[in-house]
């Protein structure tokens, strides 16, 4: 077997372990993989199997009928859940430790719709390189009692593409992307309009083509763009264009991070 296959037998048989299960899916390459082995475990077991969504306010619109088509490329059912994350103020007052009040929300929401499904069992895809970075949502996965599968089979960001790229998955190049709440300075607060803002902007830049990319909010609705410097260029040259469209979107102040784009930016500092 080469390597990829053992990698992937690891994970079905951890899944096996741990019965039926529940997959807390959001379309990316991390629950992409661990749905189709979960698919994998319960046809080797004759078992059920169920991939449920936080359709939540920081998720990207256009993201929704995305993960619906993941979701039948893989062959696993798949039902959507509505999240209410924006009626907790601890959520709203934007902390560091933001992650876990809306993890804990969103997973406490998801092992409710499972265990009304007749799922006990929930699992979520950290992998285990999220052990060496920044994660207070993860101590809500601990929590709530959520398996973390990829993590418990030892695989690493690079083994779980490897994977994704075996078995042919569509998301096996897909670039990680973290909810629009994330693009929110710490201590500004979280509303939807500042989530809406974040999207249509991102959905703007994108038609320029301009990857990778993130819009970031700090106070007084200052938008801070991060991509690579190959971009920069372009951006400059059509700055009146950018800045007239972000203000029209609803943005006060409109600047270029001459840094370029940083995974987890605002956690630096």
């Amino acid at each position: 077997m080469r390597n990829s296959e053992l990698v992937f037998s690891n994970l079905v048989s951890v899944l096996s372990s741990l019965g039926p299960c529940a997959v807390a899916f959001s379309g990316g390459v991390d629950s992409s993989v661990l749905a189709r082995a979960a698919v994998e475990a319960a046809k080797v077991n004759g078992w059920d199997v169920l991939a449920l969504t936080a359709e939540s306010p920081s998720m990207p619109r256009a993201a929704v009928e995305e993960i619906r088509q993941t979701a039948a490329e893989i062959g696993i059912p798949h039902a959507f859940v509505s999240t209410e994350e924006l009626t907790l103020p601890e959520y709203r007052a934007n902390p560091r430790e933001r992650c876990f009040f809306c993890k804990r929300h969103i997973l406490g929401k998801l092992r409710a719709a499972a265990e009304a499904r007749g799922f006990s069992v929930l699992v979520e895809g950290s992998n285990a390189d999220d052990l060496g970075d920044f994660r207070p949502g993860y101590r809500a996965v601990q929590e709530n009692g959520v398996r973390s599968p990829l993590m418990e089979a030892g695989m690493t960001k690079a083994d779980v593409r490897e994977a994704a790229r075996f078995w042919g998955l569509s998301t096996a190049e897909k670039p990680s992307t973290p909810c629009l709440a994330s693009r929110i300075a710490y201590g500004v607060e979280i509303t939807s309009e500042r989530l809406r803002k974040i999207e249509l902007a991102e959905a703007f830049l994108q038609t320029w083509g301009v990857s990778p990319l993130r819009v970031r909010v700090h106070e007084n609705d200052l938008a801070r763009i991060e991509t690579t410097p190959e971009w920069m260029p372009t951006l400059l040259e059509r700055r009146e264009e950018l800045t007239a469209e972000l203000k029209k979107i609803g943005f006060s102040w409109v600047s270029l991070d001459l840094e370029g784009f940083r995974s987890g930016s605002l956690n630096q500092g």
